[in-house]
């Protein structure tokens, strides 16, 4: 506090209630800072008011969370960014993704044919083990025998 302020510290406790009110209508989880920060900002000013004190107390802390709701919204952007870019595969992950999946894709293609139709089937197309097996005239268990043999092959 400044040693010329011309407020008076018990004038502005005295409203020490009304202001925790009015604070956490405006920044809810934040109030109570505000509120502290309007009373550091008031107690500052080499001024006294002129008029209604309640006004003046209220146009300190709308101006105070105003400056505060624009920070925060800046960090949200700072820090959506940031985050999106670590979400973000390089062009290098990118790369060895598209190969990984061209070298199971190679597999696919080497194993016979009714190993290779049902793999396609599940993985590519999505078809349940059932969807395959009617598909394929088969039973679901052979469905997944089959479908487990070509696993082995792919794995070997």
């Amino acid at each position: 506090m400044h040693e010329s302020s011309s407020i008076d510290p018990d004038l502005v406790l005295s409203h020490t209630e009304w202001l925790l009110g009015l604070t956490r209508s405006l920044a809810s989880e934040d109030g109570e800072d505000l509120a502290q920060a309007t009373w550091l900002a008031a107690l500052s000013t080499r001024t006294e008011p002129q008029g209604n004190f309640r006004a003046w107390l209220r146009s300190i802390a709308g101006n105070l969370a105003g400056r505060q709701g624009k920070r925060a919204a800046q960090r949200a952007r700072v820090e959506s960014r940031a985050a999106h870019n670590e979400l973000t595969p390089s062009t290098h992950d990118m790369v060895n993704r598209a190969e990984i999946q061209q070298r199971v894709l190679d597999e696919v293609m080497r194993l016979p044919q009714v190993y290779r139709d049902t793999v396609l089937m599940r993985y590519f197309e999505g078809s349940s083990i059932e969807e395959l097996s009617r598909r394929m005239a088969v039973p679901s268990s052979t469905g997944r025998t089959r479908l487990a043999r070509a696993l082995d092959r792919l794995r070997a």
